[in-house]
């Protein structure tokens, strides 16, 4: 080769010796920012086989983020298998079919298990690579932790739970303040036949018994109204000191008309129970509730049904579901049934409201929720042990009263008539009827009128014509309380009686204000009506 060539050939030589070492140098910068990137970045990085079996490279953050110190540790020989990270193995082969199908994956969720076991919420934007043949052979992408975004979804999704929960509760208070005046006065009408009966029937025939159980389940009843209406007001009712024995005894004296006859009761009390301080009636609802949930357990195949009452002091703390009862003394009553039991995965939510193990239409869900209410507001607790296909034990502890209840206990005075003339106005005619026969029984001089106008008519004409008015609050045209006030500017001296089943906020305070004498809950038994109509007549000779 001539010496010129040569020396052209090696000018072209270092021109490409130079540009070689340029994009080596080039390379060598990209790959130290893209080393960069991969090292430094916020979310994890990898790179998979085809089958999702095996990781092939990670970044420092992916390894953090699963708990390791370091890519090395993670990808260690024992923890080379990606697919041990997924906490379900079917949504590992979800983003693999995913990937097969469409050739990427975008804000795929998925939890992964980290090395301290603990499992978090990733998001994966993952694309697939496919050899020659279009197998897939790769996978890569990166992963984002998104397990506080999970979380405050949760209590999100929660909270709105609580709303609506909350809007149910607000909804049954309303609609149970909206049929408590139609059902009081359909209850006014059972309580007021059966007690002129009872005046009528001899205390020998045995129907006098029977009607006489009836008077007993209406004046419950009545007491259960108020409940729901306290509950719409959020108002709570004054305790007061009680033996459970008799009042066990006669809530079980209701169920066993209504429990069917397959199966058996089994009582077992003390001589005499340490005292408690409660409701009577919310403790009849929590027998009711109870009793009839093991009656449902053992349907069909019939059992034993269980009721205990037992003094029990405790020496240390005891756990009740939600709750600790301090040391002391209590009295436990225990329903036990020998049913179908109950499936553990649902014991720790019998307490929440509207969950329920029964095919709709046989339970609302609200029964164990309401005793759970019912045992906190009496300070005590309530628990429940369950074993499927051999029954359920419920336990209900009251806190014990050492006061006693004997100091508690007052007769009923007996009730006195009179002769005085009396107005009832009530737009219930049924109601008005009976409130002026038990009356006129009692001596007084009774007319009743269903319209408040003419009521009010009657008296413009004749402001001394009746001692006492007994008027409704909930009328037509007039209410009961404007009637009160219209009628106390003819006759400022006339007394009067406010009667309401539904009171909107009207209480035996605020009945006072209006310068009514008392505030009668409807329904009201003859007894209660007869004293207070007493009582104020005499105030009005004094």
């Amino acid at each position: 080769m001539p010496y010129e060539e040569f020396q052209e050939f090696e000018r072209v030589l270092g021109r490409m010796g130079q540009e070689i070492k340029l994009q080596v140098m080039q390379i060598r910068d990209a790959e130290k920012r893209y080393r960069h990137i991969f090292e430094n970045a916020m979310e994890g990085i990898f790179q998979s086989s085809g089958d999702g079996g095996r990781l092939l490279s990670i970044n420092p953050a992916l390894a953090r983020m699963l708990g390791y110190d370091s890519p090395e540790e993670m990808m260690s020989q024992e923890n080379s298998r990606a697919m041990d990270f997924y906490a379900d193995s079917r949504r590992r082969e979800d983003l693999l079919n995913r990937l097969r199908k469409d050739g990427y994956a975008n804000d795929f969720e998925v939890q992964l298990v980290r090395r301290d076991k603990q499992i978090i919420w990733v998001s994966f934007d993952a694309r697939a690579v496919f050899d020659q043949n279009g197998e897939l052979q790769l996978v890569e992408g990166f992963i984002r932790d998104i397990t506080q975004r999970k979380q405050v979804e949760a209590e999100k999704k929660q909270l709105e739970s609580q709303l609506r929960h909350s809007q149910k509760m607000e909804a049954i208070g309303t609609l149970s303040g909206g049929v408590a005046h139609e059902f009081n006065n359909m209850l006014g009408i059972i309580l007021g036949n059966v007690e002129l009966a009872l005046d009528d029937i001899p205390k020998d025939n045995p129907a006098s018994d029977f009607l006489s159980e009836i008077r007993k389940a209406s004046l419950r009843g009545t007491e259960i109204v108020q409940q729901l209406l306290r509950f719409s007001r959020q108002k709570d009712q004054p305790l007061k000191a009680l033996d459970l024995g008799p009042l066990i005894k006669e809530a079980l004296g209701f169920l066993r008309v209504s429990i069917p006859t397959v199966i058996e009761f089994e009582v077992k009390m003390p001589e005499q129970c340490w005292p408690i301080v409660g409701d009577p009636t919310q403790i009849h609802q929590v027998m009711i509730n109870l009793c009839t949930n093991s009656a449902h357990a053992m349907e069909g195949e019939g059992g034993t049904l269980t009721v205990s009452l037992e003094n029990i002091a405790f020496e240390t703390s005891e756990v009740f579901f939600d709750q600790e009862l301090p040391p002391g003394r209590y009295v436990a009553l225990k329903i036990s049934d020998t049913g179908c039991g109950i499936d553990p995965g649902c014991l720790d939510r019998i307490f929440e409201p509207f969950f329920s193990t029964k095919d709709v239409g046989q339970g609302t869900g609200m029964g164990m929720a309401v005793v759970h209410g019912i045992m906190k507001g009496h300070h005590g607790g309530v628990r429940v042990s369950s074993q499927e296909g051999v029954g359920t034990t419920v336990e209900c502890c009251f806190p014990s009263n050492s006061e006693g209840v004997a100091a508690t206990l007052e007769l009923a005075p007996s009730v006195k008539g009179g002769n005085e003339s009396i107005l009832c106005v009530d737009d219930e005619e049924s109601i008005g009827r009976i409130t002026q026969k038990q009356l006129e029984r009692l001596g007084y001089r009774v007319e009743m009128e269903t319209q408040p106008l003419e009521a009010l008519e009657m008296i413009e004409k004749d402001p001394q014509r009746f001692d006492l008015v007994i008027t409704d609050l909930i009328m037509p045209k007039l209410r009961g309380d404007r009637l009160l006030m219209r009628l106390k500017t003819i006759n400022p001296r006339i007394k009067m009686i406010l009667c309401s089943g539904f009171s909107e906020g009207i209480d035996t305070e605020k009945a006072l204000q209006l310068q009514a004498d008392a505030f009668l809950r409807k329904p009201v038994s003859r007894d209660e009506l007869g004293q207070v109509v007493r009582r104020i007549l005499d105030e009005k000779k004094e």
